[in-house]
């Protein structure tokens, strides 16, 4: 990415396809890119794993684990997407072990939230550093 970068007109923006993963972001801006397309948060999502904020950090978690299934605080707590605010961790993780398809539905809807939301907060602290 560096080289490229160094290569390209710096009038022009960089578009990065297929990284999604937060630390390669966080990568992918330092090293010069402005734009991120990739499938990663849904992918994950369709198999009932969810992006969380853990020790100011944001991890993976999959919500098939046995211990979800009698936890019912919202999928990560602070986050305030319409998954988080309607739905436990247990009742999704009811949805994701049995097949159901709104599992992995709702578990999307949050990923892109929280990536969308993370992307954000990059750009505000470029702004204001």
């Amino acid at each position: 990415m560096k080289v490229v970068n160094e290569n390209l007109p710096e009038e022009k923006p960089r578009h990065l396809l297929g990284i999604g993963e937060p630390e390669d972001i966080v990568e992918g801006v330092r090293l010069g890119c402005d734009t991120f397309d990739c499938v990663a948060p849904t992918r994950i999502g369709r198999t009932g794993t969810i992006y969380i904020h853990r020790n100011g950090k944001l991890e993976k978690t999959s919500l098939r684990k046995p211990e979800y299934q009698r936890d019912f605080s919202r999928l990560d707590e602070g986050c305030d997407c319409a998954v988080c605010e309607k739905y436990t961790k247990a009742y999704v993780c009811h949805l994701v072990r049995s097949g159901e398809i709104l599992g992995g539905h709702l578990c999307s809807i949050h990923n892109l939230y929280t990536i969308v939301n993370f992307t954000n907060k990059l750009r505000d602290e470029i702004l204001h550093s």
